[in-house]
């Protein structure tokens, strides 16, 4: 098997915690885009956003859904740029039974990729207990193949995956942000250029007259007119316990990791 090695310190980790039996989603609520000049060289490894919630059409199923490569043009969802990248591979991590501070990975979900392009496919792995734990993995037992842009039916129909281009569903006044926190702009970083110092101290948008003297002006969706790589997986929740155990409470994290050898 192939040996991966996590983004440990590259890659966004994103977690999120929910109860599975009540459908109370409680998020640790974040996006990230171009968190490192690392990523910025290798956009799809790039985690931006992970969400899990209950499948809108049966009960018995979750979705989990994982987003990278940001900033992709409006309109430039089917250029053959715009793809997974095929040295990285894209995990789903779950722990169970977390209410009783178990917080051990459980289960993975794993996805390859296979040329570039439109053209490629993607092979899912899982959902299956781990090889091993930690920041560096095997594949687990192959589930099936994914064309790019299709939705793929997957053991018998119990499993839906989808892996291809979705609007970016992250709002954030971006430009506004570079002005109260300049260093983050990797674009200096990239030229060797120091950061200018800050020129506003809040976000826009907040009510006129405010007590805390907040800025007024519209706030402006920067990431409205920019796509993402979405991978997204709907199965039963049965499938996140692979002991055949009460699922309770569940935690659920996304990793991208490169090839370290054979």
């Amino acid at each position: 098997m192939r040996a991966l090695r996590a983004f440990a310190t590259i890659a966004t980790t994103a977690l999120l915690v929910f109860t599975i039996a009540l459908y109370g989603v409680r998020a640790a609520r974040g996006s990230d885009h171009q968190d490192s000049p690392t990523v910025v060289a290798r956009p799809g490894a790039d985690i931006t956003d992970l969400f899990v919630y209950p499948a809108p059409d049966n009960a018995n199923n979750v979705v989990l859904a994982m987003d990278v490569y940001p900033l992709i043009p409006g309109g430039m969802s089917s250029s053959a740029q715009y793809a997974f990248d095929p040295a990285v591979l894209y995990q789903f991590k779950i722990a169970s039974n977390i209410a009783n501070k178990d917080y051990a990975e459980k289960n993975v979900i794993q996805f390859t990729v296979n040329g570039t392009g439109q053209g490629q496919t993607l092979t899912m792995y899982g959902p299956s207990a781990p090889n091993e734990v930690g920041t560096t993995n095997t594949l687990v037992k192959t589930t099936g193949n994914v064309p790019f842009n299709q939705v793929t039916s997957l053991d018998n129909g119990q499993i839906q995956v989808f892996a291809g281009p979705r609007r970016d569903p992250f709002f954030f006044d971006l430009a506004q942000f570079f002005k109260i926190v300049p260093d983050r702009n990797y674009q200096y970083h990239q030229s060797g250029a120091t950061p200018p110092p800050a020129t506003a101290s809040s976000f826009n948008g907040f009510p006129a007259g405010n007590a805390q003297g907040c800025l007024t002006t519209p706030a402006s969706n920067i990431l409205a007119n920019f796509n993402v790589l979405q991978i997204a997986v709907e199965l039963p929740k049965t499938m996140l316990e692979p002991s055949g155990s009460a699922l309770g409470q569940v935690g659920v994290w996304a990793t991208t990791a490169t090839t370290t050898g054979s």
